[in-house]
């Protein structure tokens, strides 16, 4: 889970100076569909060592288009993908937490969307894993038949990297949600300048 959101934020890092004009560049012969399938792959290949490749992409389409939700056949177009892959990696997604699947009452096909706030909750989900994974390796550790061996040197290795996590990660949320709440303000008031 740490890894995905690492790859996360690396991803979204990488690409956040230039996402303006990978917005709503979805629509086949659009100008820009190019950096949109660019951006689709390269997410994908970033992403290939935590999420299968289909699923990535998906998450990509879903982060480009300027849509606030994309419906199961647009992703079938948008990735040339056949229902079934949309489905299994839509199902893959949900189960991560990184998106949301309703129905459209109009055509009944199923909507994605990226959850509100995936990042800081997939961080915080992160946490709570950080923290059970620690409890299972103090309890591990106090067992007798560990004392003095190879493997309790790397459970506690693994325990130490863990509880330098526990720490940071609740404090980065805290961080980020601060700078974020200060960057709506400056926009606003870049907006009332310019409105």
């Amino acid at each position: 889970m740490v890894n995905t959101v690492q790859a996360t934020v690396d991803v979204v890092y990488f690409f956040v100076n230039d996402i303006s004009a990978r917005m709503s560049v979805m629509h086949e012969g659009d100008a820009g569909a190019d950096q949109a399938e660019d951006f689709i792959e390269s997410f994908a290949g970033l992403y290939s060592s935590q999420l299968p490749k289909m699923a990535a992409r998906m998450l990509a389409a879903l982060l480009v288009t300027e849509d606030t939700e994309l419906s199961s056949r647009d992703l079938i177009e948008t990735l040339g993908a056949s229902a079934a892959t949309v489905s299994n990696s839509g199902r893959l997604l949900l189960r991560l937490g990184m998106v949301e699947r309703t129905v459209s009452p109009e055509t009944r096909r199923d909507l994605y969307r990226i959850r509100d706030d995936v990042w800081v909750r997939m961080y915080r989900e992160a946490g709570k894993t950080v923290g059970s994974t620690i409890k299972l390796l103090n309890e591990a550790l106090d067992e007798r038949r560990w004392r003095h061996s190879r493997a309790t040197e790397r459970m506690r290795e693994m325990r130490d990297f863990y509880t330098f996590l526990d720490r940071d990660i609740p404090e980065m949320v805290t961080r980020y949600e601060k700078w974020r709440a200060e960057q709506a303000g400056c926009q606003r008031t870049r907006n009332e300048k310019s409105g």
